[in-house]
């Protein structure tokens, strides 16, 4: 009976995809495209999405351009500050606009990739979250990509790693194009791990893995949150 209730779930899930993806497609407008995207497969290029972020844009740009990302796509989200401004002072990011909840927003990536990722390597990536690859030190992102490229790698799943300061909240100070590891420079180092399946929207298939929880979250607040994600791919 379970199984055949988890394969009813499996086919709704799978028929309902490309139904709901199409309705978040609709409600994405372009704000301000390039009229010609260049269509160079050796193009790193970025997705996230935004709102009200103009604190900690500035240093995010920076960040991943020195990194070796070439194109960002930003999809804003309802923002009041200046984080449009901001955005469109950069000729190579490429600004949407949604009023769709946020309940959507792995939708929202989803239809962005379709547009503008085949056949790029993607990263993806909150303005809150510095990626850090194995060898980053030496390696520039576009030799970590061609590494991968070689030994037939298609993502990189990452920890995510909670930060925090020493002082408490009152006392740190933060300017636009700080960077944020030169003020909340701790993380806990004990992670505990579970087994678990991740499943394809677009197939419905699954495939196993371990996820990532505990630190700062499980230690502070008792949450069992999954901290892993597909950082690269």
């Amino acid at each position: 009976h379970n199984q055949k209730v988890f394969m009813k779930k499996k086919i709704i899930s799978r028929l309902k995809y490309p139904f709901q993806k199409r309705l978040t497609q609709l409600k994405i407008k372009k704000s301000r495209v390039s009229s010609k995207i260049p269509k160079i497969s050796s193009e790193i290029r970025l997705f996230f999405h935004v709102r009200n972020e103009e604190l900690r844009l500035p240093y995010f740009i920076e960040y991943y351009s020195k990194l070796g990302v070439d194109r960002f796509f930003m999809l804003d989200n309802g923002s009041s500050d200046k984080t449009v401004e901001i955005a469109k002072s950069y000729s190579n990011i490429e600004i949407f606009k949604t009023s769709d909840s946020m309940k959507n927003y792995n939708f929202w990536i989803d239809v962005m990739l379709d547009c503008y990722g085949r056949n790029h390597w993607c990263v993806l990536a909150d303005v809150d979250e510095i990626f850090v690859f194995p060898g980053h030190e030496k390696l520039s992102l576009r030799e970590f990509c061609k590494f991968l490229d070689q030994n037939h790698y298609q993502s990189l799943p990452c920890l995510l790693l909670d930060m925090y300061s020493d002082k408490s909240f009152s006392k740190l100070k933060y300017s636009p194009g700080d960077d944020p590891l030169n003020v909340c420079s701790y993380f806990d180092k004990e992670y505990d791990t579970f087994a678990d399946t991740i499943s394809c929207r677009k197939t419905s298939r699954t495939y196993s893995t371990d996820h990532f929880y505990g630190g700062l979250r499980k230690r502070i607040f008792g949450l069992k949150v999954c901290l892993s994600k597909v950082q690269l791919l």
